[in-house]
């Protein structure tokens, strides 16, 4: 990882049934917001990383979050997580990340006030 992915790296780190490990960052990525990302094994050595989400406040009907606050969960394929700061009154969101066909989607289900 590298700082346009993430850093300080919050958990727990979870695995599904693939063996991919999912994982949050509280900071970095864009405009230092922490991310969400996924590391898949390979059979010849390094795994190969994918961010999911990287978190900007940006987001088309309000903002997104900023900060994740813990590692994340999955259920019936979904994401699920929380951050401590962002959301349209900033004070943090639970949020969901389906994939969809060649990326990932991000949905805010819980904006904190």
């Amino acid at each position: 990882m590298n700082g346009n992915d993430g850093v300080w790296v919050v958990g727990p780190a979870l695995f599904d049934e693939a063996g991919n490990l999912y994982a949050a960052a509280e900071l970095g990525a864009i405009n230092g917001m922490g991310s969400v990302f996924m590391l898949t094994p390979t059979q010849s050595g390094p795994w190969t990383e994918t961010v999911l989400h990287r978190f900007n406040f940006q987001f088309p009907d309000g903002e997104d979050g900023a900060s994740p606050f813990s590692g994340v969960i999955i259920s019936n394929g979904k994401l699920f997580g929380t951050t401590s700061e962002g959301g349209i009154h900033q004070d943090g969101i639970v949020f969901e990340i389906m994939p969809r066909p060649q990326k990932y989607v991000l949905t805010v289900i819980e904006d904190f006030d």
